[in-house]
This record gives structure tokens, sequence and C-alpha cells, in this order.
């Protein structure tokens, strides 16, 4: 509210309805909003400050878990579904933390140089920075360029890297023992390969296969195929080897090795692997892809096993081991989903393990579990809440729950009682229609709520005599234009109450009356 405005209670009441009903249309974020509207035409509105808070808590809940599903999504390589989520978490809650970070372009970014140094026995981080900076002070910059987190903690043969400081001389080290990010080599994709498996074959760890996936702008990592030119780039911080090739392909990747390369045709890939008789490299790529999924499975990593044994099914679909395997994966990963809640993801689970074992009974048992599971979610909220008397929140979740439940009689009595228990806390209070609402739905949902049909009605009687009475008041301090905008509130549900007519009908002559007076003066 700006300073110096007077609250307008009739104001914030019209917000806080709108709220309510955004509330029952589902829509989370737009009635916030609006209860916030209302704070700001009265900010002692009781309603609207505890709804604003509860919305508040509920959408960074919401935002959270999309945003955990987008980092499931982006963890897997889909760039694209992880955008969505992220994009999706904002809207819940604009300022996120964490969201509007990951949809930043996350290519790996310039790097300064750096050389590599062994740890020698009794050398310390101080000693180091001494010997190449010159001040032993500077230790800190070492550690924090290797992520060291206790600088006084390391050890003989570690290998670590000595970054270059704008204020001192250029680095000196041979090509292989200095890194940028700003050079690359370019891979052909053959039989077999993957993203990942680049990134086991260039950094030594299949999970940076983000890295090459984001700086060849990829939306799916796992959408790549065959003569693919994929770039590799070279990163600070991670190590680099150099990719095993044939003598013929020699020139093309020293070639490649700069800022620019030449294109390589894609269709001249597959080819030149059939020419130089690697199918049997193919089949080693298949079973190697096989293995590490049963090992990652076995390790319990389902999402890992998944990725990789997705690689080895899409080289080989008729693998009876690798479809077995990656059956029961997706179902060890679709219980873990379940017992945390997430039953969508899960459902999602136990349908691609049904894919690969049509005989998982388990999990046609547990697909018909995550579709109810949400609903029995909303059922127990619902009632804790009311339990707890957090009426408005009950009648959130008994509604969610009754939209797809809609013969429970037992949660509709419920909802009948939470529906009556937010109207009688607003009777209390004077917001006479909004009562009226409220013990209307109550009504709607026990057709033998005896009470409700008493509520309305004084409601109703109460509404009128109410604003009936300021418009006198106001009327008699000549405050006429507040007087007739009380009485136009009765006049508006019953133009016969009293005399609201004659007493609007003289309000408003008086107050033109008044106007010419002014005009006339002027």
């Amino acid at each position: 509210m700006l300073t110096g405005q007077r609250p307008d209670p009739e104001l914030a009441a019209q917000y806080v309805r709108s709220a309510q009903d955004l509330e029952h249309q589902g829509d989370q974020a737009a009635a916030l909003e609006q209860y916030k509207l209302a704070l700001t035409a009265d900010p002692q509105n009781q309603t609207a400050k505890e709804n604003s808070e509860r919305l508040t808590r509920q959408l960074a809940q919401l935002a959270d878990e999309r945003y955990q599903l987008g980092m499931k999504y982006h963890a897997q390589g889909k760039y694209g579904l992880a955008r969505k989520e992220f994009l999706t978490a904002l809207k819940y809650q604009p300022d996120h933390p964490h969201a509007s970070k990951m949809l930043v372009s996350r290519e790996p970014e310039k790097a300064p140089k750096y050389v590599f140094h062994v740890i020698k026995p009794g050398e310390s981080l101080s000693m180091v920075a001494k010997t190449y900076y010159g001040d032993y002070q500077k230790y800190h910059v070492i550690a924090q360029f290797n992520d060291i987190d206790d600088a006084t903690k390391v050890r003989p043969g570690q290998r670590i890297m000595i970054p270059e400081l704008d204020s001192m001389a250029p680095l000196t080290g041979t090509p292989e023992h200095q890194g940028s990010a700003t050079s690359y080599v370019e891979h052909v994709l053959r039989p077999g390969e993957s993203i990942s498996k680049l990134a086991q074959q260039y950094y030594g760890d299949y999970k940076q296969f983000h890295i090459i996936a984001q700086f060849n702008g990829m939306e799916d990592a796992t959408q790549v195929k065959v003569g693919q030119t994929i770039k590799v780039p070279k990163v600070a911080g991670l190590p680099f080897h150099d990719a095993p090739v044939t003598a013929g392909d020699q020139k093309k990747k020293t070639a490649a090795e700069t800022t620019m390369p030449a294109e390589v045709p894609p269709s001249d890939a597959y080819p030149a692997a059939q020419q130089n008789g690697e199918s049997n490299e193919i089949e080693m790529q298949i079973i190697a892809y096989r293995d590490s999924g049963i090992d990652l499975f076995n390790e319990g990593k389902y999402e890992d096993a998944i990725f990789e044994l997705n690689k080895a099914i899409e080289a080989s679909p008729n693998d009876s081991q690798t479809r077995d395997y990656l059956s029961r994966a997706y179902y060890e990963s679709g219980k873990q989903l379940f017992d945390q809640h997430d039953y969508d993801a899960a459902q999602e689970a136990f349908e691609s393990a049904l894919q690969y074992n049509p005989q998982c009974q388990q999990c046609t048992s547990y697909i018909e579990k995550s579709k109810i599971g949400p609903l029995v979610m909303h059922r127990n909220k619902g009632l804790d809440y009311f339990n707890d008397n957090q009426f408005s929140l009950a009648v959130q979740e008994f509604e969610k729950y009754l939209m797809n439940q809609p013969q429970d009689k037992e949660i509709r009595t419920y909802l009948s009682k939470a529906y009556f228990e937010q109207a009688m806390t607003a009777y209390n209070r004077g917001d006479y229609m909004i009562a009226k609402k409220g013990f209307e739905a109550a009504a709607a949902n026990d057709a033998n709520c005896q009470q409700c049909a008493t509520y309305i009605d004084q409601c109703l009687v109460n509404y009128k005599e109410a604003h009936y009475n300021k418009g006198i008041i106001h009327f008699g301090k000549e405050q006429l234009t507040e007087a007739i905008a009380e009485w136009e509130k009765v006049y508006a549900v019953d133009p016969g109450y009293k005399e609201v007519d004659q007493n609007l009908s003289q309000a408003r002559r008086l107050l033109e009356k008044l106007e010419r007076i002014k005009k006339s003066h002027q």
C-alpha cells in the first residue's frame, strides 16, 4: 500500500475472492499474486496474509520438485526436457536460487592457462606458491583452482594445476602440460559409440558426457548417429587423453585440433569402419556397454545403469541379457521413485520395465499403485490438514482427490465440514459474502447440512444490515460518496431492503447539488 493511502478492506476482499477462485481452478501462482494485491489494499487482511504465506511455501516446494526433475533430465543429457522443468520452477518461484542458473548456457568457460605440478615429499602449497608466484601467501589461489578444501592436506605424488595470474609473467611448460578451454578435437562417431563413451575415452570419466553435449549445443545427448562429427573440448581441470586413431585418421585428427577445424563429411565414417574390419570392435563395444550397465546395476546405481544399457540395446535390440537387466534397472528405479512419492516418474519407469519384460507381473501391479498413489496422497494429506485445523489446505487436497474419486462419500463429508469451518471463520470476522460462498459449498457437498441453509440466510441478513447501517453513519457525517457506496452494496442483493432505495436517491441528489455548487463557485 502506498504511503498515506488508506486501507481498502472491500477492495482487498475482492482480491481475496479472486485468489480463492484461482486456487479452486488450480492456478496457485496467479492466486498468490491476487493475495499479494489484497495485502497492498489492506495490509491487515488476515486471510490474505495467511494464504499468501501458505502459497509461498507451497509454490517453493513445487518449484524445488520441478527443479529436481529438471536436474534428473539434465543428468541424463535430455537438456530440452530439463529446460522445460527449470522454466516451470521459475513460474512457481521466480527467484528460485538455482533454476535460473541452469537456464544459462553451460558451454565451458574460457579458463586461465595453467601448468601441472606434482607435489614432492615435504612440499606444501605455500612452498609451491613461493616457487611459481614468488609469494607463499598466494597458496589459496592454487587451492581454490584445484577445489582443495583443506590447503594443508596435500600428499606427495599429487598432481595439481598452477593457474597463471594476470600480475605475473606467463607460465612456461610443454604443450601437453598446459591447459585451455578454447581448443578441441573433432571425433566422428563410429557404430556403437555414444557421448558418454567419448567422455570415458577422452576424459576418463563417462559422467562428464554433459560437457561434450553442451559444447555441441545438443538438446538430448542420447540422440546421436553414426557418422556425426562431435567436438570434444579440452577443458581446464580435466585430464585429456588423445583418442586412439588409425594411421588414415591421423591427418584428419591433427587438422581438427584447432579452434576452427575443417568439417569432416559424416558419410565417410561408417564405410571406413567397415573397410577397416571393425565389426568385432563394435561387438566388443556393445558388450562393454552391457557389462558397464550390469556393474552399475549391481552397485545400485540404477539411473546410470539404464543410461549404459540403453546404448547397448540400441545397437543390439534383441540381446536377451541386456533386455533383462534393463527391465530390472527400470523396475528398481521405479521402486525408488515410488517410495519418494514421485508417482508419475515411477509409472514411466515401471512401464519401461514392462516393455523389456512383458512377464513382469510386479511391474503391472506397481503401475496401478502409481496411478492411485497421488490420489491416496491427496486423501491422506487432506485428512492430516483437517485434523490440524488447516481447513483451507484440507479443501485443496480433498478437491484434488474427489476429481478422480467423486464417489468417496466419507471424504465428501470431510470436504463439507472443511468448507463449513472456513465459512465460520469468515462469518465471525464479518466477511459475510465470503462466508456465504463457503456455506453454499458446504451444502453442495453435504445435502444433510441443516446449519448451512440457516447460516446462508443469516449471512445475507447480516451483510445487508451491516452495510445499511454503515451508509447511515456516513450520511450523518455528510460523507455522501461513502454512504452511496455502502447502500449500493445492499441494493445489489436486495433492492427492497428497508428504505435503501429512497436513501440512495436522496444521497445522490444531495451529492449532485453539492457538485453544482462547487462548480458555480469555481
